[in-house]
């Protein structure tokens, strides 16, 4: 995985993509994204590290939510093109199993990674 600084203004998305946001922390981008494009989201709930121990959970990354392939954007992710939304890419940890599990559920035809970082 490559990454590269985007702005928001700049981004544009052509062609049919969907955008998953990967955990809540990501969504702060999703109002931006909202304002300069018109494409389907879809979210997830992912979780690296056990809040009550502050540490990494012991089975690695956990799902907590996964969207709904049966009706709205997520219909739209098999064999289609997904663009995975994240914030804070310290490890990849968590950006890497997201983009594992959705080549596993759903057989999308292209995956790109953009992760946000605010200064």
């Amino acid at each position: 995985m490559r990454s590269c600084a985007v702005d928001a203004t700049r981004l544009h998305l052509t062609m049919k993509w969907v955008v998953l946001f990967s955990n809540l922390s990501a969504f702060r981008a999703r109002s931006r994204l909202d304002t300069y494009t018109q494409v389907p989201i879809v979210a997830v709930g992912l979780e690296l590290y056990d809040d009550a121990t502050n540490t990494i959970n012991e089975n690695g990354v956990q799902i907590k939510q996964w969207f709904s392939t049966e009706y709205g954007p997520g219909a739209l992710v098999e064999n289609g093109r997904v663009l995975v939304v994240d914030e804070v890419d310290d490890t990849r940890t968590t950006l890497a199993a997201c983009v594992a599990e959705l080549r596993k559920r759903h057989n999308p035809a292209e995956v790109g990674c953009l992760v946000v970082h605010n200064n």
